[in-house]
């Protein structure tokens, strides 16, 4: 049987209305249930509006805490973070990791510091959420949100960005750009005429309208708040107020000097008894001089210097007093007149005139004709290794090998129709079977074998010593490193004058360390001061330091990061004069440089270079004149 359950059965309706009796032979329908009638039937009022305030908390919790998170990882930003933007091996110094750092280099390049505004709403939404009052219209707020975002960006990107703004793109990112010129366009054609920064100034108070009406914290709510903080303002300063002048008052009274506060009644004040004609009338009076106390001369710790370093100057002898009786004063000592410095440029040390280049004596001598493996060692690792091939079905023979210091190259020729990309496939398969940590296989280009390089069982000490005394090394006329030796034990010397740049990178332990310290040692070997100068930046102060203190530093080593940027930023600026320098005489490297100085002096020729000074009033050509050049 279906009950009908009237409108005025609600417990929300005061008065029940008489329900009329239904006509014969006429049936009944169930009348529709309303949500907040069934939610009231099952839930009491206190009980709903107590879940309804606790989600409305937990909601606030989770909006907070999303905003300090997206602020975190826009404030921890750095662009040197690996994201898709940027393929770094160094770990994310993001506070929220990988992901914070790709996240946030997507929005800071799409919107610029527009990105702020969503770490900003989240927070406000949340914090209205957490007062118990959630804005009306809410999904109107969150639509309109991402337009006052992008009309931000677009004001932002018509403000230069600063030195420090770390990305390429501008204040308002690759997006702001874009809706900043869309922008513009639609202002020209509403209103011809406008110009571009008009324009952005405009969309920013249209976006500023937007983002503010979208989440500002109520006006009520602002008012309590800034009457919270001007209150503390008020209280901070007079209980501070009150603490000094109690802290002055005891000590007052440990000294037994307690003074009373004097009250004066300001109708009591006459100005009359201040003042009283010009100041020319009254007589002025000389007052006599005090006679002078002999006492010890105290030195200055500064002296003259500290009188030149503030400007400070010797006041006026006072007028000599009266004599009169004092005690004879104990003898002064000899004054010792500081050492002054000489002006002018510091003269250069002579440091070619008998400089020696260090022996190689000083180095270590390794064990020349030394094999890490005898030959019968190697012919068994062949054949064993063409039996290995053999097994996976790869036929072919080992014609020959090179010994390194660390690896030896096998050459196998292989059977015909044995596809090469098989063979190389089989690398880890082969450092299995022939117990090794890794097997190195690929082509030799220019033959028709197949190099299998397999690590010695024992590695060879490539002594620096020997690489130095090389003729490889000795042919080296510009800037010879010595880098080691090569897979076939030949030494690797190459010209760093040649090299556009030099890289070095490696894991820990592989010898990074190792190859700067050859470097450097290579230079120091072959250069006198005068001929090559070091900057070097060592920030773990462990690696450089032994360095200190020998004449071919241009500066102590460096260990401060600040100071290493000076030092980089001294090197640019050198750089770029070298390049002016160059392209003045027309020379494309430092050596046709300075031969084309020595030539010069050589011939007793004035170098000098076109300069173009004016027009010619009657013909209107251009009139050049030679100026000679200070190198």
């Amino acid at each position: 049987m279906a009950v009908a359950i009237d409108a005025a059965s609600s417990p929300r309706s005061p008065k029940r209305r008489p329900r009329k009796a239904p006509a014969r032979g006429a049936t009944r329908v169930p009348a529709k249930v309303e949500p907040r009638a069934q939610e009231a039937k099952y839930l009491p009022p206190q009980l709903a509006r107590f879940l309804k305030l606790r989600a409305l908390e937990m909601a606030a919790l989770a909006l907070i805490g999303l905003a300090l998170m997206m602020a975190a990882a826009l404030f921890s930003y750095d662009p040197m973070d690996p994201s898709a933007s940027m393929a770094s091996g160094q770990a994310p110094n993001n506070l929220l990791g990988a992901t914070g750092a790709s996240a946030a280099d997507a929005v800071l390049r799409a919107i610029g510091l527009a990105a702020w505004a969503a770490p900003l709403a989240a927070f406000s939404l949340g914090w209205r959420f957490f007062l118990h009052r959630p804005p009306k219209v809410l999904w109107l707020r969150l639509a309109l949100l991402p337009l006052g975002a992008v009309l931000a960006a677009a004001a932002l990107s018509a403000v230069p960005a600063p030195e420090f703004w770390p990305l390429t793109e501008s204040l308002g990112g690759a997006l702001g750009a874009k809706a900043q010129d869309n922008v513009w366009r639609l202002a020209q054609a509403l209103l011809p005429g406008i110009e571009g920064g008009l324009a952005a100034v405009l969309a920013g108070m249209i976006a500023a309208t937007l983002l503010f009406w979208c989440f500002a914290p109520p006006i009520g709510a602002i008012k309590r708040t800034a009457g919270w903080l001007w209150r503390a303002i008020l209280w901070a300063m007079g209980h501070g107020g009150r603490a000094a002048r109690t802290a002055h008052a005891r000590h007052m009274e440990r000294r037994g000097e307690r003074v009373e506060p004097e009250l004066v009644d300001p109708t009591d004040y006459d100005s009359s008894d201040e003042y009283e004609g010009d100041i020319e009338d009254g007589e002025w009076e000389e007052p006599e001089p005090e006679p002078e106390i002999a006492a010890t001369p105290r030195r200055s710790l500064t002296g003259k210097l500290g009188e030149r370093l503030t400007g400070k100057t010797k006041p006026p002898k006072k007028p000599k007093a009266k004599k009169v009786a004092k005690e004879p004063a104990p003898p002064k000592k000899p004054k010792t007149k500081p050492r002054r410095a000489k002006s002018g440029v510091q003269p250069d040390l002579p440091l070619d005139d008998g400089f020696q280049l260090p022996p190689l004596d000083l180095l270590q001598e390794g064990e020349e004709g030394t094999e890490v493996e005898s030959d019968d060692l190697l012919n068994e690792t062949a054949r064993r290794l063409e039996t290995v091939l053999e097994d996976f079905g790869v036929k072919g023979e080992i014609k020959r090998f090179r010994q390194g210091p660390v690896v030896t190259l096998f050459e196998l020729e292989p059977a015909p129709g044995v596809k090469a990309s098989r063979v190389i496939g089989l690398a880890d398969d082969l450092a299995r079977n022939m117990s090794a940590v890794s097997v190195r296989v690929a082509t030799v280009p220019g033959k028709n074998v197949i190099g299998i390089e397999l690590p010695n069982q024992t590695r060879d000490i490539v002594y620096l010593r020997q690489q130095l005394a090389t003729k490889d090394f000795a042919g080296v006329h510009g800037l010879p490193l010595a880098l080691g030796k090569d897979i076939g034990g030949a030494p690797v010397v190459v010209d760093l004058a040649r090299m556009p740049h030099l890289l070095i990178a490696g894991t820990t332990g592989s010898g990074k360390s190792v190859a700067i310290n050859s470097m450097i040692l290579s230079l120091l070997y072959t250069m006198t001061p005068e001929q090559c100068r070091f900057i070097m930046i060592d920030p773990k102060m462990l690696e450089l330091s032994v360095y200190d203190d020998i004449p071919h530093l241009l500066s102590p080593v460096v260990t401060d990061p600040k100071k290493a940027v000076v030092a980089l930023k001294w090197t640019v600026r050198e750089m770029e004069n070298r390049y002016r320098a160059m392209s003045t005489l027309g020379v494309r490297n430092i050596a046709g440089y300075n031969n084309r100085i020595e030539e010069a002096r050589k011939k007793g020729e004035a170098l000098t270079r076109r300069v173009q000074t004016g027009f010619d009033p009657d013909t209107g050509r251009p009139i050049y004149e030679e100026q000679p050049l200070d190198m």
